[in-house]
């Protein structure tokens, strides 16, 4: 009577710190999912219109010069930086919308890993001890998503914020050609 007594014990003991463990793994996915969902409303917030249009306005200001800027006119040394600069922009912003369908791939396939280790730690499927590393490396890759965005935002932002100093310049400078 000990022995079953001890054994029904022990069982139950194993089966919940099973259940603490399998909670803290549903804890951590779902911080994982979190942390995704958010990231893909910021994604879904941006105005892709305005950037498209700050991009279409590089394109037609830049082929303007090209058109009527001859090698007899001369230009000082800093405003050719403000053009190699605005060339930069054009450039940087022409591979916004691949980049974004990029990002947006990358973030559901994130997305579905996530939801399928959820599902397997829900259900006790597959092999329990690598749970815990299956996460790890979800975890790798959600963040490493969260930095690649916060950097490719920043950087975007700084192209816009480069074209609105210098596009009324080089506008202005094209009305002179």
């Amino acid at each position: 009577m000990k022995k079953a007594l001890f054994g029904i014990l022990c069982v139950l003991i194993v089966a919940a710190c099973h259940d603490v463990r399998k909670q803290k793994q549903l804890d951590q996915l779902s911080t994982l999912n979190t942390i995704l969902v958010n990231i893909q409303q910021q994604v879904d917030s941006i105005d892709i219109v305005a950037w498209n249009q700050t991009r279409a306005s590089t394109q037609e200001t830049r082929r303007i010069i090209k058109a009527n800027y001859t090698t007899d006119d001369t230009i000082s040394l800093e405003f050719a930086q403000k053009l190699e600069n605005y060339k930069a922009i054009e450039v940087n912003l022409s591979h916004f919308e691949k980049e974004r369908e990029q990002f947006l791939e990358a973030l559901q396939r994130a997305r579905n890993a996530v939801k399928l280790l959820r599902n397997d730690v829900e259900n006790s499927q597959g092999d329990r001890n690598a749970y815990d590393k299956n996460i790890a490396i979800e975890k790798k890759r959600v963040t490493e998503l969260a930095n690649y965005f916060a950097q490719w935002l920043e950087t975007k932002t700084k192209c816009v914020n480069s074209y609105h100093d210098l596009h009324p310049t080089i506008l202005e400078f094209t009305k002179s050609l």
